[in-house]
């Protein structure tokens, strides 16, 4: 490993675990991790798409998840006592995952490979392939636990 570990966030319980993994792998080869959470769309471009009464909560909305990502950083880095910085860019999530990489010279990344509901799996698929097709370096895809199968339950009948 070479330089900073870069690790995708966006605040979902996914990216979580991802910050984790990164947060494990710079523990034990002694690098320092760039948590980098991508705004994906400017303020100025949701203005032109949304209403301007929409905007201020659009705002709030993605200003919540930046908390929420920086505060599982805070929870998941500091406790391991691993050097990091949060880093905020906007554009394209794996395109700004590269840029970062490439300008702090890291050649890991480290991504959530998915999460539960629609537009989690669609948006973290997205990314992961995105990268898998560009980066050329190591990508260390942190996929979530397997559920445990559905425990049977006992039939219910209908008195007749």
């Amino acid at each position: 490993m070479q330089g900073p570990i870069v690790a995708g966030t966006d605040g979902s319980e996914a990216s979580r675990r991802a910050v984790a993994e990164a947060g494990a792998l710079a523990e034990h080869s002694g690098s320092r991790v760039l948590v980098v959470f991508v705004l994906r769309m400017g303020f100025g471009a949701a203005a032109s798409a949304f209403s301007v009464s929409a905007v201020g909560p659009l705002k709030e909305c993605v200003e919540a998840d930046q908390t929420v990502a920086q505060a599982q950083a805070i929870a998941e880095l500091d406790a391991r006592g691993v050097p990091w910085e949060f880093v905020v860019r906007e554009g394209q999530p794996a395109t700004e995952l590269m840029r970062v990489a490439t300008d702090h010279g890291a050649d890991t990344i480290v991504v959530a490979g998915r999460r539960h509901g629609a537009m989690g799996n669609f948006t973290h698929a997205a990314v992961t392939a995105n990268l898998l097709h560009r980066w050329p370096h190591s990508l260390f895809v942190v996929r979530p636990p397997e559920s445990t199968p559905a425990q049977p339950q006992d039939e219910i009948h209908a008195p007749q």
